[in-house]
């Protein structure tokens, strides 16, 4: 978790993003907040994709539990995709078979 805050501070700064975040090094959950001055999407978009880099190759995720539309238009909300996708897709069919609960919200694009 050190690490992986060491890392993504360093990519924030290169990018221009102020980036504070908490971390549980007993859970590894790390919870970041990054903002850029001005609204610069394109700094916070390839600061995003290069912390989610980071994550991967840690053996992480990195998730976005909010961001502007524009920002999940470039970066995929959920990340890399689970072995278990199908079977998340056969089970929401089950639940939503017209398929009209939040479509493409869930991981995915479920």
């Amino acid at each position: 978790v050190a690490r992986y805050l060491e890392a993504a501070g360093k990519a924030a700064a290169a990018h221009g993003v102020d980036c504070p975040g908490v971390a549980g090094a007993g859970s590894g959950l790390v919870r970041l907040s990054p903002k850029t001055q001005g609204g610069d999407q394109a700094a916070l978009v390839a600061f995003l994709k290069e912390a989610r880099s980071l994550a991967c190759h840690a053996g992480g995720y990195l998730v976005l539990e909010e961001a502007p539309l524009l920002i999940k238009g470039a970066v995929n909300v959920w990340g890399r995709p689970v072995e278990a996708l199908p079977a998340l897709g056969k089970i929401k069919s089950v639940f939503d078979p017209q398929g009209i609960m939040n479509p493409g919200r869930y991981l995915g694009g479920i």
